[in-house]
């Protein structure tokens, strides 16, 4: 029969031993970490791989902290093998307890995995496009150009092409949509060559999920202009809008751990957009309808985003083309529509401004939500929404003289 201080020994032993390894790959991954979590490890989690002089300080100091971090692990485990007599010793006068916190560690990991794949496997396709990870499962199997847009690659030389490109974020990108051809730019460019004799007409989408008007300009600047455009529309929906209040914190994610597990992980994902609409639901932080509403309230916010407007249509001007800006309602509660004074900030600005305006809103209204939408899930426009927003794009053009 073995001798119980014998079993006691050996565990604490092994249990000394399993520390010192896992303390060890604590100090390497900190150091490890300090190397490879460079400022193009975080441009990636910005829209447009670029970071503010802000960020890039911030990156600095965090990769010193974690240099930090992990000579302090290497020293706790010098010390800890300095002091290896005591600590065995406390190993072995609380190995039950111990040992039942570690077989609970075991159970509660072994649970979240199993949860993990339930997840996977129940989840209804159209709630998981959602969700980080599912959206991200999602966007892998849409085509994209060799400039990271959703349309064909096209020749900088016009030939005798009237050229329109379409900027915009999720919604002209087409969030939901499978077919290319289904989304408002195409549908748009098939009706006007449809109806042309004497010139063709290319629709470029420059669309991306995610930006706002400042980031437009940019790609306007870096990737529509050098196609020569002769009309610029701008797909624009009210979370464009840029909020004063979070403009200095644009460009960087410090807690990138917090994106990158919701890109991977469904259960993360679900707790995270449960406890946010948990919150909401009980006033400790506003809906985000409720925060884009009060946004366009703030004359500060009006100023900054008439500014990129503006900027836009001098961009324009001065490239001999013509600027339109086209206001995509959120499909959400059209029958009571809360953001009507959203409406009315673009249409005056516009028209202060000699811009040229289309406004969607009213025929998409005409629609019950359900059929316009991809999904109860998804509010983004479905392929019936895109061919509204491109018939009333069209029918617009028409009747400005834009087209013919």
């Amino acid at each position: 029969m073995r001798n119980p201080s014998n079993r006691g020994k050996k565990f604490s032993n092994n249990m000394f031993l399993f520390i010192i390894i896992v303390l060890t790959l604590i100090a390497l991954s900190f150091l490890i970490a300090s190397v490879k979590l460079n400022h193009k490890f975080f441009a990636k989690f910005t829209i447009d791989n670029q970071l503010t002089n802000e960020a890039l300080q911030k990156i600095k100091t965090f990769r010193i902290s974690l240099a930090v971090l992990g000579i302090l692990f290497i020293a706790t485990v010098l010390l800890a093998k300095h002091r290896k007599s005591g600590i065995i010793g406390f190993l072995e006068a609380h190995k039950t307890g111990i040992q039942n916190l570690m077989l609970l560690l075991a159970v509660i990991l072994a649970l979240i995995l199993l949860t993990e794949l339930s997840l996977r496997f129940m989840l209804p396709e159209e709630f998981k496009r959602t969700l980080p990870a599912g959206a991200l499962k999602a966007s892998q199997k849409i085509e994209l150009n060799d400039e990271g847009y959703r349309d064909l690659n096209h020749q900088l030389m016009k030939r005798n092409v009237y050229r329109i490109a379409v900027l915009g974020d999720s919604f002209t990108f087409g969030t939901g949509i499978e077919n290319m051809e289904s989304t408002y730019p195409k549908i748009l460019q098939t009706k006007l060559n449809a109806k042309a004799r004497t010139i063709k007409y290319g629709v470029f989408n420059f669309g991306k999920e995610g930006v706002d008007t400042e980031y437009e300009i940019k790609i306007l600047q870096q990737y529509a202009l050098k196609y020569n455009p002769d009309i610029i529309i701008v797909g624009y929906v009210l979370n464009d809008f840029r909020d004063a209040a979070s403009q200095n914190k644009r460009n960087f994610y410090l807690f990138w751990a917090d994106k990158y597990i919701e890109r991977k992980s469904y259960l993360y994902s679900l707790i995270k957009k449960s406890g946010v609409n948990l919150l909401e639901s009980i006033g400790v932080i506003k809906s985000y309808q409720k925060a884009i509403a009060e946004s366009f309230y703030s004359d500060k916010n009006k100023e900054i985003n008439r500014a990129y407007i503006l900027e836009m249509d001098k961009i324009a001007k001065n490239n001999n083309a013509t600027l339109v800006v086209v206001a995509i309602p959120f499909i959400y509660n059209l029958d009571d529509y809360p953001f009507s004074h959203a409406h009315e900030f673009l249409k005056d600005t516009a028209a202060q401004n000699r811009i040229l305006y289309l406004d969607t809103l009213p025929q998409l209204s005409k629609f019950n939500e359900s059929d316009i939408v991809v999904s109860r899930y998804d509010w983004h426009p479905n392929e019936m929404g895109h061919k509204i927003i491109a018939e009333s794009i069209y029918n617009y053009m028409l009747e400005s003289g834009l087209v013919k």
